[in-house]
């Protein structure tokens, strides 16, 4: 997938994607306890590099951002009726943290 040619984000949208990564973090830690580790792992590997690259560390791409929340997004959400533990779209998250940061808090 090309990568935007966007630089690091501002910081008002680095404060934004670290909301998101606490919420993420947040529910890794709720799913582990639930048992739902491929679930965990799955948003881990999404999370994992975001610290690093919303501060420059790596390149960024809110395409790239976007597409792996989506990617979890479709493989768990049709399981939340039957208790996955999902609570955020974090693809859409990562769309109002792109073009509406402030709107995103505690």
């Amino acid at each position: 997938m090309s990568k935007d040619p966007t630089p690091t984000p501002t910081p008002e949208q680095q404060r934004a994607l670290c909301l998101i990564t606490h919420r993420a973090l947040e529910e890794i830690k709720y799913l582990c306890r639930r048992g739902l580790h491929e679930q965990a792992e799955h948003l881990a590997d999404v999370v994992h590099e975001l610290p690093r690259q919303i501060y420059g560390g790596l390149g960024f791409s809110w395409e790239y951002l976007e597409a792996d929340f989506g990617r979890y997004r479709d493989r768990w959400v049709p399981l939340r009726d039957g208790g996955t533990g999902y609570f955020w779209d974090y693809a859409a998250l990562v769309q109002v943290a792109r073009d509406r940061p402030g709107e995103l808090t505690v």
